[in-house]
């Protein structure tokens, strides 16, 4: 059976802005947002409690990559503290990566068929919550709830904790592709999905860049100092329950009452657009560019990913605050990184693969400078690291929306899933391969394999066919475009 399509005949195309007034998400009279303080792009209504669910979409998202990169410059005195070895330290980076890919696959099929966005948000925001309070206060006296966990050691617990926040992970992560289609126009979208994974980068800089701000060891001793480091969960632990009241309060509502963007009034348009979890899955998986894509973007973002989790053991001659620091630094770049991103895409009118191209030749540049900076230890370093904040995270939020334009009408939150299950696949295999090769000594061979899949990924990006479906004002791209999608899916 033929699938349904949006093609017209050159004559019924018209403008999807002379109906943008008419078309509506709702199907009742129950969604009520109001109109004062909005605005109109490109014909269509932008509502301001927009910035409202981008604000606590991003909190949530804070909290969440704090979380993640608590552990990871606190490395060897965690190790001494909790008696365990320095892998099992970086084990705990490790959780977030292996525990995202199935469950990425649970989450968003919830997500999509049943929750949606604003039920998922709060879902994850109360087992990131629930993560965090028992990192914080498990077996601990007076804590009923959890005294169960106090036959548990010290690391059982985090690694519990832990577990829980990725959970979280996979109900929030793949959220931001969603977020911004839903509520944001199409010259923001981008700015939107950047700020949004903005979030994570800025949680992770807290995370990273604590030990510039506090020293962690005893004043005496040179150890831990427990007291340290349980003010500093606990103030995680504020920021996971101000994010969890924040996404409570605010998405109430996936979406706004009417369409903000020529793409979403077309999904609004057919009614018949199939978009449920398997189809948009086998939609991505259909189109060989779209394979090659999110292969190459998860290996490159799989990169991403592992390098901050060694610098602590493959900058050694480096004091923990310098160490710190270079977290920090690295960590201020991704954050400018992802803000330049927001604005290159409309600047350069959604040429998605000349900009990805021209990102990811900056992420081999910068990997080939940490490169030398870690055979020789030198400060060198610091502009590696900066650059490597800066061009992949910039590359991560134009991958997140190139990969989407490339799969439409898919939907966002499975193919930024899918995206991500790649990177974080790809991400704790070469975590688990650098801590391998650490241990013998061999950082600068990881580095050079780095180095050399980041080389493929380019080439292979370089070379790529890609067909940008997503319809466009911008772009030009018209919905004539959605009928070899749909035929795709049947």
């Amino acid at each position: 059976m033929e699938a349904p399509c949006l093609e017209r005949k050159p004559s019924e195309i018209t403008p999807l802005t002379s109906f943008a007034s008419s078309v509506s998400f709702a199907d009742d009279d129950s969604l009520e947002l109001s109109n004062r303080g909005s605005s109109r792009q490109g014909g269509y209504l932008l509502y301001r409690q927009r910035w409202l669910v981008l604000a606590s979409y991003c909190l949530l998202n804070v909290s969440n990559g704090w979380i993640w990169a608590l552990w990871s410059p606190l490395t060897a005195l965690l190790a001494d503290y909790w008696e365990v070895s320095e892998s099992d330290i970086d084990a705990l980076s490790g959780i977030y990566m292996y525990v995202f890919v199935p469950m990425n696959i649970v989450s968003m099929w919830l997500v999509v068929n049943y929750l949606g966005l604003g039920k998922g948000l709060q879902l994850g925001a109360l087992l990131n919550l629930v993560g965090a309070l028992v990192m914080y206060a498990g077996g601990r006296d007076g804590w009923v709830l959890l005294e169960i966990l106090s036959s548990w050691t010290d690391y059982q617990i985090k690694y519990l904790g832990i577990f829980l926040c990725a959970l979280a992970q996979a109900f929030v992560l793949p959220m931001v592709a969603l977020m911004s289609s839903n509520w944001f126009g199409e010259e923001e979208r981008a700015r939107a999905t950047s700020i949004g994974s903005l979030g994570f980068q800025l949680g992770s800089l807290f995370g990273l860049g604590s030990t510039v701000v506090v020293d962690f060891r005893d004043n005496i001793t040179g150890t831990l100092d427990p007291q340290k480091l349980d003010q500093y969960m606990r103030l995680s632990l504020f920021v996971a329950l101000w994010a969890f009241i924040l996404v409570l309060v605010t998405l109430i509502h996936d979406r706004p009452p009417t369409p903000p963007s020529e793409a979403a009034a077309t999904l609004v348009q057919d009614k018949n657009v199939t978009v449920k979890y398997i189809d948009s899955i086998r939609l991505v998986l259909s189109s060989p560019s779209s394979r090659m894509f999110f292969l190459l973007f998860g290996l490159t973002i799989g990169v991403f990913y592992s390098i901050p989790a060694f610098f602590s053991q493959f900058m050694p001659a480096w004091s923990p605050r310098n160490q710190g620091i270079l977290g920090g630094l690295f960590q201020v770049a991704a954050v400018f990184g992802c803000w330049a991103a927001g604005n290159l895409i409309p600047f350069f009118q959604l040429q998605y693969k000349k900009i990805s191209v021209c990102l990811l030749f900056g992420c081999v540049i910068s990997v080939a400078l940490y490169t030398v900076s870690v055979q020789y230890q030198s400060y060198l370093a610091v502009l590696a690291c900066g650059g490597i904040g800066f061009f992949f995270s910039s590359f991560m939020a134009v991958g997140i929306e190139f990969g989407t334009a490339l799969s439409f009408p898919a939907d966002e939150a499975a193919v930024y899933g899918l995206l991500d299950s790649t990177a974080e696949l790809f991400g704790y295999l070469l975590v688990t391969l650098g801590g391998a090769m650490s241990l013998i000594d061999f950082q600068v061979a990881f580095c050079c394999v780095l180095l050399v899949l980041l080389s493929i990924s380019l080439v292979t990006l370089w070379r790529l066919e890609a067909l940008v479906r997503r319809p466009s004002l911008m772009s030009g791209t018209s919905t004539s475009f959605i009928r070899e999608s749909n035929s795709q899916m049947s």
